[in-house]
């Protein structure tokens, strides 16, 4: 049986990478898609813990002005997370966008783009679910050009 110490580190060098790959695709779409001079990309990792539970957020934010004269951020953000709950885990992923303004096909406000959440009964399970979420988020095409990118 491998270590525990051995699988910790597995799952630290596996978010890693996921984090990675999502930084890559979303750095990408920061490049190519012009968010005005006034945005920013924001990647994070963050250690979660709430009703019971912890886990991991991978989590990338696009905040941007619609124009030089807003004052209120617009923000895209990406979110993949990893939860340990008592007798599972869970896993979920978020791509929602909160507009000052129209853009696209969406009207001022908060908009959910994408949302999964599945619940599986062991780490192994949850990471194959993981993986091919953000393998499916990365192979996005529509997601700037649905807010008129």
């Amino acid at each position: 049986m491998v270590p525990l110490e051995q699988r910790i580190a597995h799952l630290f060098l596996d978010l890693h990478a996921y984090q990675e790959k999502l930084a890559n695709f979303t750095s990408e779409l920061y490049e190519t898609h012009c968010l005005g001079r006034s945005s920013e990309l924001v990647h994070s990792i963050d250690l979660v813990r709430d009703n019971g539970s912890v886990g991991v957020s991978l989590r990338h934010s696009f905040r941007f002005l619609e124009s030089d004269y807003d004052e209120d951020l617009s923000e895209l953000e990406i979110v993949v997370e990893l939860r340990f709950l008592e007798e599972n885990c869970l896993v979920k992923s978020v791509i929602h966008a909160a507009l000052q303004c129209p853009m696209g096909e969406f009207s001022k406000g908060f908009h959910l783009l994408d949302f999964m959440a599945e619940e599986v009964e062991n780490l192994e399970k949850a990471m194959v679910i993981f993986k091919d979420k953000v393998r499916g988020i990365c192979e996005m095409s529509d997601l700037m050009p649905r807010l008129g990118l």
